[in-house]
């Protein structure tokens, strides 16, 4: 599913020149099902992945998951840039436009896949080549759907 996925976000992008929305797909019982989560700000988003939550915890039936978004990466160092560790992404000069699809199974296979996203002079999107991420992504509010997830 992770492949599959990956494959036709890329293919979408580079024709579209966007993601229309961010969303879900679910292997349910052999089918593959799409779910779209526009949301619009971070109460949508967790309103929308508290749902999916409770959808994978109850129906056992979900046997996996694939996440598709467009996202800014930036990575900081905590020790020589201090005032940059709260400073969200899309509001750094050094960020990075991608294309994230992250797939996760119930028995606790992950798959990640990053897409850089470029623009030409003329502004259209040009989408670099797949590269596959650890699973380091793995972590926080978004990371594995299947557990129950506490912000204390």
């Amino acid at each position: 599913m992770h492949t599959q996925t990956s494959t036709e976000a890329a293919r979408v992008l580079s024709y579209a020149g966007a993601i229309p929305t961010s969303y879900f797909k679910f292997l349910i019982r052999g089918k593959v099902k799409r779910f779209d989560t526009p949301w619009d700000n971070q109460y949508e988003k967790e309103l929308y992945i508290g749902a999916i939550r409770m959808a994978l915890k109850r129906r056992r039936g979900i046997k996996a998951y694939s996440f598709v978004t467009e996202a800014w990466l930036a990575s900081v160092d905590p020790k020589t840039q201090p005032e940059l560790m709260n400073v969200a992404p899309r509001h750094r000069s050094n960020r990075e436009d991608a294309l994230m699809i992250l797939s996760r199974h119930r028995d606790g296979e992950e798959y990640c896949t990053k897409y850089h996203i470029d623009y030409d002079t003329d502004g259209r999107t040009i989408v670099g080549k797949a590269e596959h991420l650890d699973g380091s992504w793995s972590e926080g509010f978004m990371g594995n759907l299947f557990k129950e997830y506490l912000n204390a």
